[in-house]
């Protein structure tokens, strides 16, 4: 069989046709990660800031939120670089760290406020967060004045 050649027109056509596709699929991309993103991940934000102080899990925000837990955990994600679980642990932990500067709660006080139901378990999630068990913690800084920045102790 005799091979038909193409056309170099119709290459240069083909090839502005993909370029093309690939530059409205960009603005596809930007519109959808846009202003939709932006607000949704501050309504996330939000939400978590005001309700930090209960049991904060993906499938209660986003029930509030009217959408789908595993969209509102993708968007975050692609938005933040960080996953919605880490985020309201970081938010957890900052808060603990406050409540540990400006109260004289207990730990267990500290955990069950924060609606942790399992002591072990914050403790391990503190000691993760910031590199300190809270006994280590409170020895280190609480006796400072100076008052750190509870972002920077986060790993």
């Amino acid at each position: 069989g005799q091979e038909k050649e193409e056309h170099p027109m119709r290459l240069l056509v083909a090839e502005d046709e993909r370029d093309l596709n690939r530059l409205l699929q960009k603005v596809q991309a930007l519109n959808e990660g846009g202003l939709e993103t932006k607000q949704l991940v501050e309504a996330i934000k939000s939400y978590i800031s005001e309700n930090i102080y209960y049991d904060l899990s993906r499938e209660t925000i986003a029930e509030q939120l009217k959408y789908h837990p595993d969209h509102l955990s993708r968007v975050f994600k692609k938005a933040t670089g960080e996953t919605l679980i880490n985020y309201i642990q970081n938010e957890k932990i900052k808060t603990a760290i406050y409540l540990f500067k400006e109260t004289n709660l207990s730990v267990s006080q500290v955990a069950d406020r924060l609606g942790y139901t399992n002591f072990s378990y914050f403790s391990q999630l503190f000691k993760q967060k910031t590199g300190y068990t809270v006994r280590e913690y409170k020895r280190k800084y609480l006796n400072k004045t100076d008052g750190d920045n509870a972002a920077d102790l986060l790993r």
